[in-house]
Protein backbone atom coordinates (compact mmCIF):
# COMPACT_ATOMS: atom_id res chain seq x y z
CA UNK A 1 0.00 0.00 0.00
CA UNK A 2 1.71 3.14 -1.04
CA UNK A 3 0.50 6.98 0.16
CA UNK A 4 0.62 9.93 -2.53
CA UNK A 5 3.91 10.43 -0.73
CA UNK A 6 5.07 7.23 -2.39
CA UNK A 7 6.09 5.84 0.73
CA UNK A 8 5.22 2.17 1.18
CA UNK A 9 3.28 1.67 5.23
CA UNK A 10 2.44 -2.10 4.67
CA UNK A 11 2.00 -5.05 2.82
CA UNK A 12 -1.37 -6.62 2.11
CA UNK A 13 -1.65 -10.48 1.83
CA UNK A 14 -4.44 -12.78 1.24
CA UNK A 15 -5.96 -15.59 3.54
CA UNK A 16 -5.34 -18.92 1.84
CA UNK A 17 -5.58 -21.52 4.28
CA UNK A 18 -4.16 -23.25 7.25
CA UNK A 19 -1.01 -25.38 7.84
CA UNK A 20 0.07 -27.53 10.78
CA UNK A 21 3.72 -27.97 11.53
CA UNK A 22 4.82 -31.94 11.22
CA UNK A 23 8.39 -31.58 11.80
CA UNK A 24 10.35 -28.55 13.00
CA UNK A 25 14.01 -27.08 11.44
CA UNK A 26 16.17 -25.73 9.04
CA UNK A 27 13.76 -27.23 6.50
CA UNK A 28 10.34 -27.73 7.38
CA UNK A 29 7.59 -30.20 6.71
CA UNK A 30 3.78 -28.66 6.94
CA UNK A 31 0.37 -30.43 6.20
CA UNK A 32 -2.40 -28.36 4.45
CA UNK A 33 -5.14 -28.51 6.86
CA UNK A 34 -7.36 -26.10 5.15
CA UNK A 35 -7.44 -23.63 1.71
CA UNK A 36 -9.52 -21.03 0.84
CA UNK A 37 -7.45 -20.84 -3.16
CA UNK A 38 -4.90 -22.39 -4.45
CA UNK A 39 -1.54 -21.88 -2.38
CA UNK A 40 1.22 -22.25 -4.78
CA UNK A 41 5.07 -22.61 -4.47
CA UNK A 42 6.39 -19.38 -3.79
CA UNK A 43 3.35 -18.75 -1.50
CA UNK A 44 4.29 -16.99 2.23
CA UNK A 45 3.76 -18.37 5.51
CA UNK A 46 2.85 -16.18 8.35
CA UNK A 47 2.78 -17.90 11.91
CA UNK A 48 -0.73 -17.50 13.53
CA UNK A 49 -1.63 -15.47 16.32
CA UNK A 50 -4.31 -16.38 18.89
CA UNK A 51 -5.98 -13.62 18.54
CA UNK A 52 -8.34 -12.47 21.87
CA UNK A 53 -11.99 -11.57 20.93
CA UNK A 54 -12.98 -8.83 21.11
CA UNK A 55 -16.09 -6.78 21.77
CA UNK A 56 -16.40 -4.00 19.32
CA UNK A 57 -18.20 -0.74 20.53
CA UNK A 58 -19.30 1.60 17.20
CA UNK A 59 -18.03 5.37 17.83
CA UNK A 60 -16.80 8.15 16.73
CA UNK A 61 -13.42 8.70 16.80
CA UNK A 62 -12.03 11.25 19.53
CA UNK A 63 -9.89 13.92 16.85
CA UNK A 64 -11.36 14.72 14.06
CA UNK A 65 -9.69 12.34 10.67
CA UNK A 66 -9.66 12.82 7.06
CA UNK A 67 -8.34 10.18 5.32
CA UNK A 68 -8.89 8.13 1.51
CA UNK A 69 -9.63 4.61 0.32
CA UNK A 70 -6.05 3.02 -0.31
CA UNK A 71 -7.07 -0.41 -1.12
CA UNK A 72 -9.78 -2.61 -1.51
CA UNK A 73 -9.47 -5.89 -0.21
CA UNK A 74 -9.17 -9.00 -2.78
CA UNK A 75 -8.11 -6.34 -5.19
CA UNK A 76 -11.30 -5.80 -6.39
CA UNK A 77 -12.03 -2.37 -8.32
CA UNK A 78 -15.24 -1.29 -6.52
CA UNK A 79 -16.54 -2.31 -2.95
CA UNK A 80 -19.80 -2.29 -1.61
CA UNK A 81 -21.63 -3.36 1.61
CA UNK A 82 -20.36 -5.71 3.82
CA UNK A 83 -16.88 -5.52 1.57
CA UNK A 84 -13.59 -4.46 3.16
CA UNK A 85 -11.70 -1.83 2.37
CA UNK A 86 -8.48 -0.19 3.45
CA UNK A 87 -7.77 3.55 4.32
CA UNK A 88 -4.67 5.69 4.89
CA UNK A 89 -4.93 6.22 8.82
CA UNK A 90 -4.35 4.23 11.75
CA UNK A 91 -3.52 4.58 15.44
CA UNK A 92 -1.29 7.22 14.43
CA UNK A 93 -3.78 9.46 13.03
CA UNK A 94 -6.82 8.93 16.19
CA UNK A 95 -8.07 5.85 14.41
CA UNK A 96 -8.95 2.81 17.20
CA UNK A 97 -11.10 -0.60 16.46
CA UNK A 98 -14.78 0.52 16.59
CA UNK A 99 -14.43 3.89 14.58
CA UNK A 100 -17.34 4.36 12.42
CA UNK A 101 -16.40 6.81 9.47
CA UNK A 102 -18.51 8.50 6.36
CA UNK A 103 -17.30 7.64 3.63
CA UNK A 104 -17.42 10.90 0.33
CA UNK A 105 -17.91 10.64 -3.18
CA UNK A 106 -15.39 13.46 -5.25
CA UNK A 107 -17.59 15.43 -6.81
CA UNK A 108 -18.54 15.32 -10.55
CA UNK A 109 -17.72 17.53 -13.84
CA UNK A 110 -20.25 20.10 -14.90
CA UNK A 111 -20.04 19.54 -18.75
CA UNK A 112 -18.44 23.02 -20.35
CA UNK A 113 -20.72 24.85 -22.42
CA UNK A 114 -17.56 26.99 -23.70
CA UNK A 115 -14.43 25.28 -23.48
CA UNK A 116 -12.84 28.61 -22.17
CA UNK A 117 -15.23 28.44 -19.03
CA UNK A 118 -13.40 27.06 -15.73
CA UNK A 119 -13.77 23.83 -14.48
CA UNK A 120 -16.57 23.37 -12.33
CA UNK A 121 -18.06 20.27 -9.92
CA UNK A 122 -20.74 19.35 -8.40
CA UNK A 123 -20.36 19.41 -4.57
CA UNK A 124 -18.84 15.76 -2.47
CA UNK A 125 -21.25 13.30 -1.32
CA UNK A 126 -22.20 11.53 1.84
CA UNK A 127 -21.66 7.69 0.00
CA UNK A 128 -21.84 5.75 3.15
CA UNK A 129 -20.20 4.85 6.00
CA UNK A 130 -17.34 2.24 7.34
CA UNK A 131 -16.55 0.76 10.41
CA UNK A 132 -13.07 0.11 12.02
CA UNK A 133 -12.26 -3.23 12.61
CA UNK A 134 -8.63 -3.54 12.17
CA UNK A 135 -6.08 -0.85 13.20
CA UNK A 136 -2.46 -0.30 12.40
CA UNK A 137 -0.52 2.94 12.86
CA UNK A 138 -0.42 4.33 9.51
CA UNK A 139 -3.45 2.41 7.85
CA UNK A 140 -6.66 0.17 8.89
CA UNK A 141 -9.02 -1.80 7.71
CA UNK A 142 -12.66 -0.83 7.47
CA UNK A 143 -16.12 -2.74 6.71
CA UNK A 144 -18.58 -0.81 4.19
CA UNK A 145 -21.96 -0.69 6.31
CA UNK A 146 -23.79 0.41 3.44
CA UNK A 147 -23.15 2.32 0.66
CA UNK A 148 -25.15 4.54 -2.57
CA UNK A 149 -22.58 4.08 -5.03
CA UNK A 150 -19.43 1.82 -5.19
CA UNK A 151 -16.71 2.96 -2.79
CA UNK A 152 -13.62 3.18 -5.06
CA UNK A 153 -9.52 4.22 -4.24
CA UNK A 154 -9.23 7.67 -3.38
CA UNK A 155 -12.66 8.27 -1.94
CA UNK A 156 -12.41 10.28 0.93
CA UNK A 157 -13.09 9.07 4.91
CA UNK A 158 -14.47 11.90 7.29
CA UNK A 159 -14.73 11.10 11.27
CA UNK A 160 -18.86 12.24 11.01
Amino acid sequence: MILKKKRVIGHQVEYLGDARLDVAGDVATLSLVSSKEEILVGSRLIRANDAPFMNFVPHVPETPVSGRVISSYGGVAEAGPLTTVVINRGSDHGIDVGSVLFNYKAGRLIRKENRNEPNRYTPIEKNGNLFIYRVFPMFSYGLVLDSLRAVNVGDEVKAP
